[in-house]
Order: structure tokens, then sequence, then C-alpha cells
């Protein structure tokens, strides 16, 4: 009796990663495998069998990892918001030809090629304002396309099935999504210098570049969301409203806090000369309320509500850049976990005795 060939792949003599994440053995492989002639009809027979496992109820652990990260990624998917500008054209057939023959060059974006520097600003504020201009009509094209991309992936999330995720649909999803958080990021540098101009114009002792900047690159992204391109006039127009709009607010609630604690200052003041003094145990049932309420922060939390409001009793309040350089994060991840804060400490102060105090340090 003549024994067979051993089936092995003519391009190999070892099971495809295919294969093996399918949970298909060496031994399986031998016995079900023929010879093959063409590396075409091997990826044909991974294939069947991949799919007889699965049919049968085969699965390996790594494609049921493989399966909870593709569940985990839709998740993020879904949940993430997506707001865009649209535009009737989207909807068209030809859209789709028209982006892919449209040209955009950023490779003075993605070298990094640097602008003129803008002189006595922070090292940091400094890097980030290097990147050079967009055309006006660089400025249309990646607005369009950052709209469109938002509008394609708006498209995507509606096919999303979360029990059984299609993974080529997933790419193409997350690819949309990279693709117009980059374009994002390049009109958001290019803007930079926008910012530091009104920025400065508001700056006082009382209110620190830090603080402004902050407040208006936040602004700045909030208009590069909102802007339409297709109404034929500049971004820099619509930024420039958005960003001195922001500063207004943020000054006006940074007065509003001012003039609260100078407020309490002088009725504490009063008091004294009067020879009368706060009810002791009123103010040790708030003390006591307020050290609870701060436990059920976490520690960073805790400790830039400390600082900021000087709780700790060591004098002048830091600033949200001395506390970031503690921290070792941006001024505006301290502004985030500050305003979080506030947030949670309301919330627990169920019968609103805070509410006033939250109201004035809440800006």
């Amino acid at each position: 009796m003549v024994s067979s060939p051993t089936p092995v792949f003519p391009d190999s003599f070892e099971y495809s990663p295919l294969l093996r994440q399918a949970g298909v053995g060496m031994v399986s492989v031998m016995d079900d495998i023929p010879c093959c002639v063409a590396s075409g009809e091997r990826e044909q027979v991974e294939k069947n069998l991949c799919c007889d496992n699965h049919r049968h109820g085969y699965a390996s652990p790594s494609v049921q990892t493989h399966q909870a990260f593709l569940q985990d990624r839709v998740r993020g998917l879904l949940e993430q918001e997506v707001d865009f500008v649209s535009n009737k054209f989207f909807s068209k057939r030809s859209a789709a030809r028209f982006f892919e023959q449209e040209l955009l060059d950023l490779s003075e974006y993605e070298n990094g090629n640097a602008a003129e520097v803008i002189e006595k600003l922070p090292a940091q504020v400094s890097r980030l304002c290097q990147a050079p201009l967009l055309t006006p009509e660089q400025e249309v094209i990646c607005f369009r396309r950052m709209n469109y991309l938002k509008f394609r992936l708006h498209q995507s999330r509606g096919l999303l099935n979360l029990d059984e995720p299609d993974e080529e649909l997933v790419l193409a999803a997350e690819g949309f999504r990279d693709q117009a958080l980059k374009l994002r990021d390049v009109i958001i540098r290019a803007n930079l210098r926008l910012v530091v101009s009104v920025t400065r114009k508001f700056v006082t002792p009382q209110f620190t570049f830090d603080e402004l900047f902050s407040e208006g690159v936040l602004a700045l992204m909030n208009a590069v969301e909102k802007f339409d391109y297709d109404r034929g006039y500049r971004f820099s127009t619509y930024a420039y409203y958005s960003i001195s709009r922001g500063m207004y607010r943020l000054i006006k609630a940074l007065r509003k806090k001012c003039i609260v604690l100078d407020v309490l200052d002088q009725n504490v003041a009063a008091a004294e000369s009067r020879g009368g003094e706060l009810n002791p145990r009123l103010w040790d049932d708030m003390s006591h309320e307020l050290r609870d309420m701060l436990k059920h922060l976490d520690h960073r939390e805790r400790w830039i509500i400390q600082q900021r409001f000087a709780l700790d009793n060591k004098g002048k309040a830091p600033t949200y850049r001395m506390l970031a350089e503690q921290l070792g994060i941006c001024n505006e991840r301290v502004r985030q976990l500050e305003k979080r804060a506030l947030s949670k400490l309301r919330v627990l102060s169920e019968d609103g005795r805070f509410n006033d105090v939250l109201d004035t340090l809440d800006i």
C-alpha cells in the first residue's frame, strides 16, 4: 500500500496565522488540507476551514479575544459624538470620487516646517504656534474634507453591529474618524497664532495669559466644529469673534468670583470689627461636611481643588500652569479636572448649602 504524501502547501511548511487564529492545529491541517498547487487555493482552503470551525462552535481563545477587541472598538465608535456641518454635496454619488481626486498637500505640516516664531511667549505655547497659516484654498479643502469624513463616519456608525462586528466596516469607520481628526488638528494648529493675538488684548495683572489662552483654545476648537465653509467667508473672521466671546465670558466669570470673594472678606472684617464671630458649631459642621465631600474625589481632583482655592491655608492659589507643571499634564487638563471635581461636589451637596460657593468657584 502506497502511503499518501504529507499534505503541505507548496510555498510553506508552516500553517498560516489565519489558521492558527481560528484554532486549527497542525494535526487538523494535515488531516483536512489536500495538496495545493497554488497559493490562491491555499487561501481559499484556509477560509473554508475557518468558516467550518466557526460554524461548529470551535473558537480558540485568540479568536474570542479578537472578537471582544472588535466589540470594544465598535462600542467606542458608537459612544463618540459626531458633530459635522452637513452639505447637500456629501450625499451625491459623485462625492466619493470627487474627494478621491481632490488634491491637498499638507507636507509642510507633517514635516514640521516652522513659521516665524512669535516672541515673548512661553516655550510650550511658542512651539504650538509654529505651524504655517493655511491658504484660502487649503482652508476650504480642509473644512470640506473634514466634514465629509465625519459624514461618512456618521453613516458607518449606523451599520455597525455590536454583537457581530464586521472588521472591515470597523476599520473603515476608524479610518474616517482618524482622517477627520488629523484635518481638525491641522486647522487648529494653523490658527493658534490668532488665539495668541486675541489673548494678548485681554491680559491684565488680574487675568493671566495662561488662563485666557486655555479658554481661547477651547473656543477655537468649538469654532472649528461649527464653521460652515460653504458660506464664503474666511474662518479667521468667524474664529476671531468666537474666541473673543469666550474671553468675555471667562473674564465676566472671573470678575464675579473676585467680587463675591471681596464681599465675603468685607463681611468677615465687619464682623470682627463689631466683635462678632462665626457660629463655631455651624462652622465645624460645614468644615466636616466639606472634608467628607472632598473624600469622594479622586486624589488629583481633591489636590487641585485644595490648591486652586487655597483650602490648605497656604496663601495665594496657584495658576493652572503651576499646577500643570507639578502634575506633569497640560493646563487645559487641570482645568477639566477642576470643573469635573466642582460638578461632583455640587451633586454631593444635597441640601444646597454649598451651591452659592460652588457657583462662585465654578467658572
